[in-house]
């Protein structure tokens, strides 16, 4: 029994089994059986058991709580268990949606596009037990938002005239339309994938202008896109290659060439001078051929080019007509060359002209008949023999086309044999002992000889000659001494020789020696002895005779009688004492001795001085900047200078201590010529007051006057130039050397430039030894190649102000020097490669509150900095198109030299934690850089 049911059984042996026919209910049940054996006898046994039916589930697998999902979302899943066939009822929001079970899953597809917003899709199932089971899930529906960016042009970038390609990057729902904008001006468009491009159709004027692009996609929504880009035509480019400027031609020239640049087809207008000529063009070069024979002269050749752009170029090049200057040599006769008079002479010459030379030769200022002209040589043939003897000179002038003329000459020598003559008696140098020495020589000659012979100073007399030789033996006797015989031969040419022999006879023929005569010059006399009208003076000369006694003395003085002065008294010397008026005076002596009489007569000047010394210069004078001057005067005087003094006076009239110091002593030549005065204090600022007083040997005296002004110098020096200058730009290629030269020359009147104080420093840092540092300039080269950026030039250079002296009981001590600062810029670019020399970083990354961007410009650029966030929707410009100089721009502690971003919109608002992403794009032309990185915000 189960319950009140009985249920039939199956016995199996001693075992029993029974199935319940019907569906228990959910509670407690009783099975109770009772057996009867063959005996009568029963058992009982009872057990009590509880129905409970299984309670279902379900869950749902897709969407999952809190996703988000774009337009597209429909799918819908989840699994379940439940006893029997299970129903499941789905919604989404308050629409029911049919299922589909697989075993113990279900699926759906939402029949509609949802809307954005939240939702909610919600399950019921119910088994056969009529149990049920509930789930639920919150999901959102978010459409993505669209993006489009403008990839040509590119922003900042500059066109020319041909600028017509548009293209760009969009993303969006379905299909997506693009409104493309220039200007005021829609563009049509081609879309091809996620990419447009359009063609503007009509030809841009010079000008900036902004391309702008608006996408709206299947779910309406819409992103925006410009760049600005400026549209400038190419200035066309003319230049003259020929005539080179400067250059010089002849008169063949009539070729000119250039080249150009230019859109379209490019208009020439060539002029030489005030002529046009025709132009013809051949590529990008164009050529003419002038016309004419240009006169000597200059001219200028200038041209003007005009493309379709209307845009106009101009050159031109200056240059000159020379006609060629002829040119004649003469080979032979060969100048200084002699021809014997038997020989052949042939006039040889070469010449340059243009066109045909005319030779013009002549020989002695006569023209010269049969001159042949073979190409650019000219012969002539001349008879030696009809030349005379010595000299001859030829000439040739040569005139060409252009009547332009060259003229050259060549003197040469005609040689007729002359006469020999030899004198073999007496040999020279032979001594004779009596005065009859005979003369005897040869000669040679051609036709009659005449012999001419002269002894010692005598009239020249014809001698005969026989056979070649001559023979003379004097009619008087000679006197002692030396003697000379000259012989002569002249032949019929008139051509001579001659021949000379000096020889001695041994007899006393020497006057005697006077010497050593005085007074001589001029003989000065002091006031003392003119007071005292003493005018004597003592007349001497040294007179010796070798060889025998002195016989007779005479001297005469201005002139008057001759006075015989006693020879006992001569040994060796002539001494008189005669009174003299001032003036010039002439004495003569005579001294006969056996070897003859020596006359000798000398003057001298009495002059009484009475010339002051004259005082020729006084220094310092005008303005000086010392405390310590040297006080200096010179002076000088024919019978020199024996005192001088110095006088210095304050502009009180007060008398100024110091030393003086002559150069007495060291001079080779006695007086005083200079005196320096040394104040023994420092001068202070004012005027000053000199005077000089001379007195020379003889009480002359003269006084002098000047005087100078102490201004102590306050003026700084002046910076005159500096190299580079002033915010230049030094631009280099990436393989040149960057080293450049940096000059500051500079200035300083009055006192000078104290090298010492000289303080270069260069970007903050102070150089010490390696610029060369000079009175006037100052030059630096870097030892190694500097990197791009910017560089500040300081420089301090002081005078020597306080070097000079310059101290006063005013200033207490030495002054100061006076100042220059002078301080300039400059940069250093690379103007090929990169634009960006290194790949920039940022740091921290990832970062919570902010992030430092770095990185270096290898030139000047234009630079946009641009944040975008995981779907490229701009969300922060740090840099809008900014222009920035070369150099780094490096992450430092302080934050300095670097761009920031501290993790916010451009409206200040905090962005949510995520990858972010920072574009570079540098540009210094058309062509634009650029560089993103990755930046993780973790905040």
């Amino acid at each position: 029994m189960v319950g009140d049911t009985e249920v039939a059984t199956v016995k199996d042996g001693n075992q029993f089994t029974a199935e319940y026919p019907d569906k228990l209910a959910e509670g407690d049940h009783t099975v109770s059986v009772m057996i009867t054996d063959g005996n009568e006898k029963t058992a009982n046994a009872s057990t009590a058991f509880s129905i409970v039916y299984p309670v279902p589930t379900v869950s749902i697998t897709a969407p999952a709580a809190g996703s988000v999902h774009d337009h597209e979302f429909s799918h819908i899943a989840g699994e379940f268990t439940g006893a029997g066939d299970v129903t499941v009822k789905l919604m989404v929001g308050d629409m029911e949606v049919a299922t589909v079970k697989d075993g113990n899953q279900f699926t759906a597809e939402y029949p509609d596009k949802l809307a954005e917003g939240d939702y909610t899709v919600s399950v019921m199932i119910t088994d056969d037990n009529k149990k049920t089971a509930n789930a639920s899930t919150a999901f959102s529906i978010v459409y993505p938002v669209p993006t489009v960016s403008i990839t040509a042009p590119a922003a900042g970038s500059v066109h020319d005239h041909e600028f017509s390609h548009i293209a760009g990057e969009f993303t969006g729902a379905g299909d997506v339309t693009v409104k493309l904008m220039v200007g005021d001006m829609e563009v049509a468009t081609v879309k091809d994938g996620n990419q447009f491009t359009a063609e503007y159709p009509d030809k841009l004027a010079e000008g900036d202008y902004t391309v702008s692009v608006m996408i709206t996609d299947d779910n309406k929504k819409e992103a925006n896109a410009s760049a600005a880009f400026s549209i400038v035509y190419p200035v066309p480019t003319v230049s003259i290659t020929a005539p080179a400027t400067g250059s010089t031609h002849d008169h063949e020239f009539k070729h000119i060439a250039g080249e150009f640049s230019g859109v379209g087809d490019v208009k020439i207008k060539l002029m030489v001078g005030d002529k046009e000529v025709e132009a013809v063009k051949d590529g990008n070069q164009f050529t003419a051929e002038y016309p004419e024979k240009l006169a000597e002269g200059d001219y200028t050749v200038s041209v003007t080019i005009t493309d379709d752009n209307v845009k106009t170029a101009n050159a031109s090049a200056a240059f000159s007509i020379v006609y060629p200057i002829p040119t004649v040599m003469i080979q032979s006769p060969a100048v200084g060359h002699t021809y014997n008079h038997d020989e052949s002479l042939t006039i040889l010459g070469e010449f340059t002209g243009v066109d045909k030379v005319d030779v013009d030769l002549k020989l002695d200022d006569n023209a010269v008949d049969g001159v042949a002209v073979d190409g650019n040589q000219f012969t002539a043939t001349l008879n030696a023999e009809t030349l005379s003897n010595g000299g001859h000179r030829i000439d040739v002038t040569v005139t060409d086309a252009n009547k332009k003329t060259a003229q050259t000459s060549s003197i040469f020598k005609i040689n007729v044999p002359g006469p020999t003559v030899e004198i073999l008696s007496p040999a020279a140098g032979q001594t004779y002992d009596h005065g009859n020495p005979v003369v005897r020589g040869t000669y040679t000659g051609v036709g009659d000889i005449t012999l001419m012979l002269a002894i010692d100073d005598g009239e020249p007399f014809e001698v005969a000659g026989e056979d070649n030789e001559f023979t003379y033996t004097p009619a008087d006797e000679l006197g002692g001494g030396e003697h000379t015989v000259a012989v002569t031969a002249e032949d019929d040419n008139g051509k001579m020789a001659s021949a000379t022999v000096v020889f001695s006879i041994e007899t006393d023929s020497t006057p005697p020696v006077i010497s050593e005569v005085s007074p001589s010059g001029v003989v000065q006399l002091n006031k003392a002895d003119i007071l005292a009208e003493n005018f004597a003076i003592t007349i001497s000369a040294v007179v010796t005779d070798d060889e025998s006694d002195i016989l007779n003395v005479d001297y005469v003085i201005d002139g008057g009688d001759a006075n015989s002065y006693p020879v006992n008294r001569v040994k060796n010397k002539f001494e008189i004492t005669e009174s003299f008026t001032p003036g010039p005076h002439t004495i003569k002596l005579s001294v006969t001795s056996q070897g003859g009489t020596r006359e000798f007569s000398w003057q001298f000047t009495l002059e009484v001085d009475d010339v002051a010394p004259v005082i020729s210069s006084i220094t310092p004078t005008g303005t000086i900047h010392a405390g310590l001057p040297t006080i200096s005067a010179s002076a000088a005087d024919a019978s020199g200078v024996t005192e001088m003094a110095i006088t210095l006076m304050d502009s009180s009239g007060e008398a100024v201590n110091g030393e003086t110091q002559d150069d007495d002593e060291d001079r080779g030549n006695p007086g005083i010529t200079r005196l320096d005065f040394h104040p023994d204090e420092p001068l202070t600022e004012g005027t000053y007051a000199i005077e000089v007083r001379a007195i020379d040997a003889f009480g002359n005296s003269a006084t002098a006057k000047g005087g100078f002004t102490v201004d102590f110098d306050t003026a700084a020096p002046i910076i005159t130039m500096a190299s580079p200058q002033n915010g230049a730009r030094l631009m280099y290629d990436m393989d040149e050397a960057r080293r450049p030269t940096i000059s500051i020359t500079y200035a300083d009147a009055e006192t000078g430039i104290d090298v010492d104080s000289i303080r270069f420093v260069l970007n903050d840092n102070l150089l010490t030894t390696a610029a060369q540092k000079s009175g006037s300039q100052l030059i630096y080269v870097p030892d190694s190649d500097l990197e791009p950026g910017q560089y500040s030039v300081k420089l301090e250079v002081s005078d020597r102000a306080h070097q000079q002296g310059n101290v006063s009981d005013e200033n207490d001590g030495a002054r100061k020097a006076n100042m220059a600062v002078y301080e300039f810029s400059f940069s250093v670019e690379v103007k090929d490669g990169p634009i960006l020399a290194a790949r920039p970083i940022n740091y921290p990354n990832p970062f919570k509150d902010n992030t430092r961007i770095s990185f270096t410009l290898a030139r000047q650029s234009t630079v946009t900095i641009v944040i975008y966030d995981a779907t490229l929707r701009p969300v922060r410009v740090l840099v809008d198109n900014e222009v920035w100089n070369a150099g780094e721009y490096t992450h430092k502690p302080d934050g300095s030299d670097a761009i920031g971003w501290d993790g916010k919109t451009s409206a200040g608002e905090d962005l949510a934690r995520g990858i972010y992403f920072c574009q570079i794009t540098v540009a210094d032309g058309f062509e634009p850089e650029t560089v993103i990185l990755k930046l993780a915000l973790t905040r």
